[in-house]
């Protein structure tokens, strides 16, 4: 295309012929010298000059009639004149010349680079705004942007020109500009950068330079950017070699920091132009392609933070025209340096945020990242989700989101922490969507509303750091504080609503702990009052109180993740002694405060502890969330009842069903958790229990009131109408009704309340026969009678036991028939089964109510109370377990009641171990070998049974209901077929062993010295040397090894490894009280120090000689003589073939190599034992316990029944034949039971822990498989509360909850260093 003002050098002046001529005649350079021109003059004709030309249309002007003045215009006269009016009008002159021969010049190229020149020095006066001579400037600058005559300069070949136009306009900026101007330079300097052939280097840099910082001259950083935008395509090239040798030199390593910094710098001007002008760098673009490929990490890593940046800038087709390097900078999520993949990491949000197109890529790259080995690439992707807004949520996908819940249980404690964080956070963002999905993404039940509840599955874990987190999000985001009680409420059901009932107990347990921290840190407060700062007249009561008060701390101090550092802050606000603190503590505690109240005293509180300085608050901010309620107030509880209405109002509203099903179930729990919330609520209660037509409200109703007034005895109805309604559900309602109404009516402290209760006695005992239709129903009632009303049912006791062992324990209405299942669930068993499990029930009631009134917990009776009055019952307890739930003479009991009696038994046997006054007087009724029939539970055939066992062992040793030692049955699990069980437990034994072991230390004690749960190893070893297993065959002694094992990897680390070994080897020095020969006991020694050696050489551990003494619980122990003890010390008792087939096996695990540790594992044995000499003299056992019955001896065979799916055979070897059995032992006929459990194929609840167990054992994941198909029927329960009849009351009922609720009386528990003394050890 032919340039518009080309002419040739030199040639003749352009003509074009027009109808216009130029009317001006006047001189405006001299004739000649001396005859000069006066300014005045010359400025008026050059006024006049400029209005001629000004005014002349370019197509239409004569050019010959311009030869004179354009040949006068560039005289040195004018070009040179010194004053500035003359110049500028010249100026103007001279472009008006242009614009009327264009487009042919009538200069040449000197004379044009002159005229150039001169034009830009005349620019610099639109500087001055109050010149005479600025518009004259501004017209000369608008007619080269807008004649662009200013391109004449692009055919000059001076580079040095153009360069003085941009840097003299740039400079031009510093002044304060009018936006024409602006316009007008940007057009000039455009032009420039379109026309030249070659844009020189320093043109490049000018205009980079003023994005370095684009703050320091805005108006210079926005024309440069103007330039970028209205020319990339020119400036492409040119900014590419701009940074092309910065990059290229990262490939050779960045030698030298000025390299370093040079390249730095270029990667953040890189950025910056990206921001403004991201087309001029698209050539650019591949350099840094190839930067992702080097071998530097930082470059690498710089290159992924740049392309992410320009991938994210919104509108950006970056990612469209450059797919390979999409591709790469993808890639870079798999680099071998987490630096390089947590910078890619960081940048997704941005893109996910502005390219909804790219987020398929990003979101499969984030999801690989959640399991990324390295835990800051893993944290930031939990941050990325943290800080997503409500748009940039949307385009996550649902399985990033389900991956990243995977990091929940992260082994780093700070991934998890920022994982439910992150989150909850998410939960709280899009609640409103989960609601209302119309309301935004149209699937956000689906993808949001299970995080509430995989938080609160977290509890399960059993980890102090685990309960404050799920706490701290359930609390602020889940369910943040709200003063609108109508708000609180629906949000609490609309995310309750998605929960599974394990995660609903869990929620529970959250509120359990809040009730368990209210009363011990009332009892804190009360011993910080009497503390008084420590400053106290008298020392005895001095040290009294700094007693209590160390107990108080110790017990909540447990409860924190870092044990120590809570006691020295609960130690510090002690010793502050602030009373306003007590005051505002107590009021937040107070369930009947308002919630703006509580609202008002926590912000108070938080004040005054952050005056007491250092970390105090981070103990604090947990504790105040453990003793404020705001997710559950009082106001709660109508708001609940509301819902539950609205839901029988409507009974085809899908979600109105919903809410009232969780209503109902949280009115349940919030009775056993907090019935203080129901005080200014039991009005409405009772009114609905007389007037409600609604039987399912009733009966939620009168569930609530029995909770209640279970608490609050003296507030229970007592008017003749509630009565009335009571009596009549106790004879006349459901079973779980009758439950409930004797409850309150055995609480109700007036007289006719009694006599309602004598009625309601009398008239069941005279129905108490198999005619009566309502005899499951009178059943119930009765077990609760004996519970709750001793007294009373204590005159009747006679002929109710006469008729359940008579009647209905040893006769059979329904006989076996053979195609029996083995197990049905509790609502399926058939009616006489169910009375069966209720008899046995009322039986057991009786007794623990007659030893809570030895102990002042309940009124006493009239019978005197002695252990030996549950002897009777004991004996038909062990007769259940040991003849598999057949006791009666025909021997034709249904499998599905046997099953169901085993188990009823089993937890029997558990609960009255619970009483101390059966379980450690030192007469007990419940001895060593009752320890060793529960194994017969804990390894039953039928899956149900060791399932439903196993919670409510696991529940008792969480709550320390009963003794320590009965975590040795929990061990049999070892050989649990059910792998989920067995881990299960497996799990619980080992953070339950780490818990006390924690526990011990903030006790003061030592961490080297062990702790209580590894002195249970003497005691299982025991249980195993009496296990109808144990044999002395290779075989057998292997199986046995697993036992053993399994010990040890739940409680064995380096710390215990040496005391392990040393009281195992001690039981070398002692003979077994319950056995006439202790050999058994003595393999099993051996048998166990081979393996905590086998286990200390894996691990690397060393075995140096244990340094303290421990004595053995003399109840199992009697000494031996010295020459004895030493000579079992030099025997072995185990085969050598055993010893050898171990050490194949150990070498083969080797690969063949030695398995000798790096550190030497001493073995000391022949040190221990003498060592242990010297203490054994004091040392002393009695005489075993009476002898096995005859019943027990012979036994009766754990058969696996024909068809049977709940049972299997024993293929392992006996250790005796035929029927002979050791005396003391459990029946020989018991088949093997590693085999003998049977797994089930499906999984359903069964009885789940309470949300009210003690926090060191935390909770415990009790669900329940259930086998389809023949062999099992419905669905799985332990209990018979469904059926009427629930926990005694000193359990504080389970009913679904399944667990346990101590009295509200404010008393801290005792330290677990009482369990020493419960197994029976001293410990120097």
């Amino acid at each position: 295309m032919a340039d518009p003002f080309s002419f040739e050098a030199g040639g003749d002046t352009p003509v074009r012929r027009g109808v216009q001529r130029l009317s001006f005649s006047q001189r405006i350079v001299p004739l000649a010298v001396g005859k000069g021109i006066t300014t005045a003059e010359l400025v008026n004709r050059l006024k006049k000059l400029h209005n001629d030309l000004r005014i002349m249309e370019q197509e239409a002007v004569d050019t010959k009639s311009l030869q004179t003045v354009q040949k006068d215009l560039r005289s040195q006269s004018l070009l040179a004149h010194k004053d500035k009016g003359v110049r500028v009008l010249t100026a103007c002159c001279l472009a008006d010349i242009l614009r009327l021969f264009a487009p042919d010049a009538p200069y040449n190229q000197n004379q044009l680079r002159e005229i150039f020149e001169f034009f830009l020095k005349q620019m610099q006066g639109l500087s001055d705004k109050t010149s005479a001579y600025y518009q004259m400037c501004f017209y000369l600058l608008d007619s080269l942007s807008t004649v662009k005559s200013v391109v004449l300069v692009a055919d000059l070949n001076a580079d040095d020109l153009v360069v003085d136009y941009f840097r003299s306009f740039f400079d031009l900026l510093r002044h304060d500009l009018t936006k024409s101007v602006t316009m007008a330079m940007v057009d000039i300097l455009q032009q420039l950068i379109d026309e030249s052939h070659h844009i020189p280097q320093e043109v490049v840099e000018l205009i980079l330079s003023f994005f370095r910082k684009p703050d320091d001259r805005p108006s210079a950083y926005k024309m440069a950017t103007d330039l970028c935008n209205s020319c990339p395509e020119k400036l492409q090239r040119y900014v590419c070699q701009y940074f092309s040798e910065a990059i290229m030199a990262a490939g050779h390593g960045l030698e030298d920091d000025e390299e370093r910094e040079q390249w730095e710098e270029a990667h953040t001007l890189i950025l910056q132009i990206n921001r403004a002008s991201p087309a001029v760098l698209l050539n650019v673009i591949p350099l840094l392609e190839e930067e992702l490929k080097v071998e530097y990490t930082n470059v690498r890593t710089l290159a992924t933070k740049v392309l992410g940046e320009m991938f994210s800038v919104p509108g950006s087709k970056l990612a469209e025209k450059y797919p390979q390097v999409w591709k790469s900078w993808v890639g870079r999520r798999n680099d071998k340096h987490a630096a390089v993949r947590l910078a890619w990491v960081e940048w997704t949000l941005p893109i996910l945020r502005n390219h909804v197109d790219l987020a398929a890529e990003l979101n499969a790259g984030l999801k690989e990242k959640c399991i990324d080995p390295d835990e800051k690439v893993r944290t930031a992707v939990l941050n990325l989700l943290a800080n997503l807004d409500v748009l940039s949520a949307h385009n996550i996908s649902a399985e990033l989101l389900v991956t990243a819940g995977s990091r929940m249980k992260d082994k780093r404690a700070h991934v998890r922490d920022v994982t439910v964080d992150a989150l909850a956070k998410v939960f709280n963002l899009k609640y409103s969507e989960i609601v209302d999905s119309t309301a935004g993404e149209a699937a956000a039940v689906t993808k949001y509303a299970w995080i509430s509840g995989e938080i609160l599955d977290l509890l399960y874990l059993e980890d102090p750091g685990f309960k404050v987190i799920v706490e701290k999000a359930l609390f602020e985001q889940i369910c943040p504080p709200t003063v609108d009680d109508a708000l609180r409420s629906d949000r609490l059901l609309n995310v309750a609503v998605f929960w599974t009932n394990r995660q609903l107990k869990a929620f529970v347990n959250v509120l359990d702990r809040q009730a368990k921290m209210m009363q011990a840190t009332a009892a804190y407060l009360d011993q910080c009052e009497k503390y008084n700062g420590g400053i106290m007249d008298d020392d005895t009561e001095h040290q009294q109180t700094e007693t209590f008060l160390g107990h108080c701390i110790t017990y909540l101090a447990s409860r924190f993740p870092e044990p120590k550092k809570a006691a020295s802050h609960l130690q510090k606000f002690a010793k502050a002694n602030d009373g306003r603190l007590y005051k505002l503590l107590r009021g937040m505690m107070d369930l009947q405060s308002d919630y703006k109240q509580l609202v008002k005293n926590v912000k108070e509180v938080t004040k005054r502890l952050d005056q007491l300085g250092g970390a105090i608050m981070e103990t604090f901010a947990i504790l105040l969330r453990r003793i404020s309620l705001t997710v559950v107030t009082k106001s709660t509880i109508p708001h609940l009842v509301e819902k539950i209405q609205q839901s029988r109002r409507n009974p085809n509203d899908k979600q109105a069903q919903n809410l009232g099903r969780v209503a109902e179930t949280l009115l349940k729990y919030i009775s056993t958790v907090f019935p203080a919330l129901y005080r200014s609520n039991i009005e409405q209660f009772t009114q609905l229990l007389q007037d409600s037509d609604d039987d399912a409200l009733v009966a939620d109703s009168l569930d609530a009131l029995a909770r209640f007034t279970r608490v609050f005895p003296e507030e229970a109805p007592n008017d003749s109408t509630s009565r009335a309604k009571l009596v009549r559900f106790a004879l006349e309602g459901t079973p779980q009704q009758a439950k409930n109404a004797v409850v309150v009516l055995a609480h109700i402290r007036q007289s006719e309340a009694e006599d309602d209760c004598r009625s309601v006695l009398e008239t069941i005992m005279e129905n108490l026969n198999f005619e009566n239709e309502k005899l499951t129903t009178h059943m119930t009632a009765l077990a609760q009678f004996a519970r709750h009303s001793p007294g009373l049912f204590e005159a009747h006791y006679p002929a109710v036991s006469t008729f359940i062992v008579k009647d209905v324990l040893l006769v059979n209405r329904r006989k076996a028939a053979e195609d029996d299942v083995d197990w049905v669930e509790l609502e399926d068993l058939e009616t006489e089964g169910v009375i069966k499990i209720l008899g046995l029930k009322v039986l057991t009631k009786r007794l623990i109510a007659l030893a809570a009134g030895a102990n002042g917990e309940t009124s006493m009776t009239t019978t005197a109370f002695t252990p030996e009055i549950a002897v009777p019952i004991l004996k038909l307890i062990r007769r259940l377990l040991i003849s598999e739930g057949e006791i009666v003479a025909t021997r034709d009991t249904s499998l599905p009641f046997q099953a169901h009696l085993r188990l009823t038994a089993g937890i029997a046997l558990l609960k009255l171990a619970k009483q101390p006054s059966y379980a450690t007087t030192t007469s007990s009724v419940i001895d060593v070998k009752d320890t060793h029939r529960l194994a017969l539970v804990m390894q039953d055939p039928i899956y149900q049974v060791r399932h439903a066992f196993v919670d409510k062992l696991m529940l008792y040793l969480s709550t320390q209901a009963v003794q320590f030692e009965y975590m040795t049955v929990l061990m049999l699990a070892a050989h649990e077929p059910e792998v989920e069980l067995r881990n299960r437990v497996k799990t619980f034994l080992t953070r339950k062993a780490k818990m006390l072991r924690a526990t011990d230390e903030t006790n003061g004690g030592d961490s080297g010295n062990a702790s209580l749960v590894e002195h249970t190893l003497v005691k299982f070893l025991h249980l195993l040397a009496h296990h109808p297993d144990f044999g002395t065959e290779v075989d057998d002694l292997m199986m046995f090894a697993v036992y053993v094992e399994f010990f040890l990897e739940c409680v064995a680390n380096a710390d215990n490894a040496s005391f392990l070994y040393y009281v195992a080897s001690k039981l070398k020095t002692v003979r077994d009280l319950w056995s006439e020969s202790s050999d058994n006991l003595y393999i099993l020694s051996d048998l166990t120090q081979l393996l905590i050696q086998e286990k200390a050489t894996h691990a690397n551990w060393s075995l140096p000689s244990y340094p303290g003494r421990v004595h053995l619980p003399k109840e199992l122990f009697g000494k031996l003589t010295s020459a004895h003890g030493n000579e079992n010390a030099r025997r072995s008792y185990l085969p050598k073939a055993l010893v050898d087939l171990r050490a194949k096996k150990e070498n083969a695990a080797s690969g063949g190599h030695s398995t000798r540790p790096k550190r030497e594992v001493v073995k000391r044995e022949k040190e221990h034992v003498n060592r242990s000499r010297e203490g054994s003299d004091n040392e002393s056992g009695g005489e075993g316990d009476e002898d096995v019955s005859d019943q027990e001896k012979a036994g009766s065979k754990r058969k696996a029944r024909k068809g049977s799916k709940g049972s299997t055979g024993t293929p392992a070897k006996r250790r005796r034949s035929g029927g002979e059995e050791r005396e003391g032992s459990l029946p020989v006929e018991t088949p093997q039971r590693k085999n003998a459990p049977r797994s089930a194929r499906a999984a359903r609840n069964l009885r789940e822990v309470s949300s009210d167990e003690e926090e060191e054992g935390g909770m415990v994941d009790v669900k329940t498989p259930v086998r389809a198909g023949r062999g099992v029927k419905g669905k799985a329960r332990g209990e018979v509360s469904g059926e009427g009849e629930g926990e005694d009351e000193g359990e504080k009922e389970n009913d679904g909850s399944g667990g346990e609720r101590e009295a509200s009386s404010g008393k801290v528990r005792k330290s677990l260093i009482c369990g020493w003394v419960m197994l029976g050890y001293s410990r120097e």
